[in-house]
């Protein structure tokens, strides 16, 4: 089978491998103000992947040793471990600025402040906006998400009881009258009357105005 002459070549090849991110960007039509909105970065620099392994370490569902080390849609991983991604950049500047060091850790400081760059353009308004209300103790429904971290320790009532759950996944989505909630997914430990073990929990939270 003979390939079409107008496909042209793949995104990917050999020449991007030498990147130490790849970045994709998609068209917003409905945006006045931008009209390019980040939709992925794939992670290649083995600087990067050392940097990431400490900064999202026992991050459910990322594993940071993968030869393609994507994220994508609101990269939570990133922005909810956006205060440790800093530190550790900060980190690595202090190292590389000691008398001595290896020039490694000089490209090392390059390949994270690259990454932290892409992020912090792309979402700049949203770390700023969340940071904020964090520290006023108030959160919008729009940005429930940048607050619950999966691992993250989850208080309710349930039944008139005070439970606390540990966070296992999150997303918007609609209930069963299809009201607009969040959707929490819970863990917890259960018993069956003979051994213990973990089961799950589904909770919601309605949508809301205001803060």
């Amino acid at each position: 089978a003979k390939l079409p002459e107008d496909i042209g070549k793949p995104s990917e090849d050999a020449d991007t491998l030498k990147h130490a991110i790849i970045a994709r960007y998609i068209r917003v039509y409905a945006d006045s103000h931008r009209v390019l909105a980040l939709h992925s970065i794939i992670i290649q620099s083995p600087l990067l992947k050392d940097l990431l392994e400490v900064v999202l370490a026992g991050y459910p569902g990322v594993t940071v040793s993968l030869q393609r080390l994507e994220f994508s849609g609101d990269f939570e991983p990133l922005i909810h471990r956006w205060a440790e991604l800093n530190a550790a950049i900060e980190k690595l500047k202090s190292e590389a600025a000691k008398e001595g060091a290896e020039e490694e850790s000089t490209e090392r400081v390059k390949h994270a402040e690259l990454l932290y760059n892409l992020l912090e353009e792309e979402f700049r308004d949203t770390i700023s906006e969340s940071q904020d209300m964090i520290k006023q103790g108030v959160i919008t429904y729009e940005l429930l998400w940048t607050i619950f971290q999966p691992g993250c320790l989850v208080y309710t009532k349930l039944q008139g009881q005070e439970r606390v759950f540990r966070l296992y996944s999150q997303r918007y989505g609609r209930d069963r009258d299809q009201n607009p909630v969040y959707w929490l997914t819970c863990q917890y430990v259960d018993t069956s009357g003979v051994s213990f073990g973990t089961n799950k929990l589904n909770m919601s939270i309605p949508s809301f105005e205001g803060k």
